[in-house]
């Protein structure tokens, strides 16, 4: 095969484009190819490169695979080519006894050093371009007093599309505060979904012609307002929208919110598990699940006497996902997974069964773990002098982080001696990073020859960039999850815009549900 094909391959296997789902991966692919982006410019200048250990991830049958590999000083990228299974074990040998010394052609360098500069440019400016249009709207939800403003999956955006989104932020911005003027407080409590022009949802509720030439905005079930922004016309965008039916809409969904939160304490103490989580993010959701408490409730004197001295070292996850069982349970985790049509009585029945109760050990076993880990963490964290030590990197690589903070801990000496780490916040990871957040990852395999100069340069990079408000980024967990974690806890008061009247205020503060 020739080697400008098998770069192509390697560009398309390693472009973090290809993982805006996963940016902890993402971020680690962009490191790679700035390492080596610096390694084709030493062989550019016709000087012998230093060798580099390149990390990075793969997409691999419908998953994700962690490889690495090293390039040395002769320039020859088989060994790349090789742990990415792009040539086999045989061509690798036959092509590096016959071509030692092999070098890439001057046109075929260029060519490479081009492209993967191109990549790690785009890399660094889709980071900017990101932290930006946070800040951009945490500011707009400030100065609005809005309960939410969704831009969107930041991280899953390529450049051209952040770039248009800071754009649509400022023309929102602009025409909010030119109708804030006319009426303040308009936008008080509301939440805004921004759209893109040519990229808008179908609007459940216009499906004639005339919609498809010109996209809509519209006001959906939960109060929120989905916006298609675009020049000239957010005003008239915004004024076209009847604020007072989102308003009411949004109070109906936060009441939903609130009788969901209160019944999952309920649901909880009865069952005697360690949490309930479902989904509120949709009018929908969190009117299941508050019916489904509401039936539970109902029969909580039967529910009790039949778990009279049972206690559930489990996670309860209500969803409405019918294409799955009634109830489950994954064994790498420990939740237990019910649909809100599972009745009171076969939820009971199936917490009583063996199956179930081989769920609680092994999850007692894993609540076993984390206490352990837990433990050493903190013992690294004194013996440090740091602000904080966790884990980040995935629980199968759990032992690999348990052993690397104990090697933390007896050489905590040495590195106090180097390095200032009462500020720091020190994540156990695969890869060496300074984060937004202030903390700095370091990989659990590390050599200490290593780890002290990284330590001191990443302590700057982390302070510097931890000025103002940021956003943390966050591994994937292989437990599951639903949006209504980061909500449930956290149900904002909607302030009232307008009088409302006499029967609606009626129907929120003195009809409480039958069931509660």
């Amino acid at each position: 095969m020739e080697e400008k094909t098998l770069l192509r391959s390697v560009m398309r296997l390693l472009h973090p484009d290809l993982f805006s789902a996963f940016p902890v991966e993402q971020e680690i692919n962009a490191n790679a190819l700035k390492k080596l982006n610096h390694y084709l410019d030493e062989l550019a200048q016709n000087s012998v490169p230093a060798p580099i250990s390149l990390h990075f991830w793969i997409k691999k049958d419908e998953g994700l695979k962690e490889i690495k590999t090293n390039l040395k000083s002769d320039g020859m990228l088989i060994p790349l080519y090789y742990a990415l299974d792009l040539i086999t074990n045989e061509e690798f040998t036959e092509w590096a006894a016959e071509s030692p010394d092999h070098r890439m052609d001057e046109d075929l360098l260029d060519w490479l050093k081009s492209y993967v500069g191109k990549v790690v440019e785009d890399g660094e400016q889709h980071s900017i371009l990101r932290s930006r249009l946070m800040h951009m709207k945490a500011d707009i939800e400030s100065k609005h007093h809005l309960k939410n403003l969704f831009v969107g999956d930041e991280f899953g955006m390529g450049v051209s599309d952040l770039k248009l989104q800071v754009d649509l932020l400022k023309i929102l911005d602009t025409g909010m505060c030119e109708l804030d003027a006319e009426i303040p407080n308009l936008f008080d409590g509301l939440s805004i979904c921004l759209h893109q022009p040519g990229k808008t949802p179908l609007n459940p509720f216009s499906q004639t012609e005339s919609s498809k030439l010109e996209p809509v905005s519209w006001v959906s079930d939960e109060g929120c307002l989905h916006l298609v922004v675009q020049q000239d016309k957010v005003v008239n965008a915004l004024k076209s929208l009847d604020l007072d039916r989102a308003e009411l809409l949004t109070r109906l969904h936060s009441f939903w919110e609130r009788r969901a939160a209160e019944l999952r304490d309920s649901v909880k103490k009865l069952f005697r598990v360690e949490d309930v989580l479902c989904d509120v993010s949709t009018g929908s959701s969190a009117q299941q699940f508050v019916l489904w408490a509401g039936c539970i409730m109902t029969n909580r004197s039967e529910i009790v006497q039949r778990l009279t001295g049972m206690q559930l070292p489990l996670t309860l996850l209500v969803h409405s996902d019918h294409t799955t069982s009634m109830v489950d349970y994954s064994t790498a985790s420990t939740t237990l997974h019910v649909r809100t049509d599972c009745s009171p009585m076969h939820l009971v029945e199936f917490v009583q069964s063996d199956r179930c109760l081989s769920a609680g050990d092994k999850a007692k076993e894993m609540l076993t773990d984390d206490i352990e880990e837990q433990r050493i963490l903190e013992a690294a964290r004194k013996a440090l002098g740091a602000k904080h030590v966790i884990r980040i990197c995935s629980v199968y690589e759990r032992q690999q982080a348990i052993r690397a903070a104990e090697r933390l801990i007896e050489n905590a000496d040495s590195i106090r001696q180097t390095v200032d780490l009462t500020d720091a916040g020190i994540a156990i990871d695969s890869n060496y990073h300074a984060w937004e957040s202030g903390f700095i990852s370091i990989p659990y395999d590390y050599r200490m020859t290593e780890l002290r100069p990284n330590l001191r340069k990443l302590i700057g990079t982390s302070k510097g960039n931890s000025k103002g408000r940021s956003v943390r980024k966050t591994r994937r967990s292989n437990i599951p999850t639903t949006s209504c974690i980061n909500r449930q806890l956290s149900v904002k008061h909607i302030p009232t815009r307008v009088p409302r009247t006499s029967y609606l205020c009626h129907s929120f503060h003195s009809r409480p549900l039958r069931f509660v």
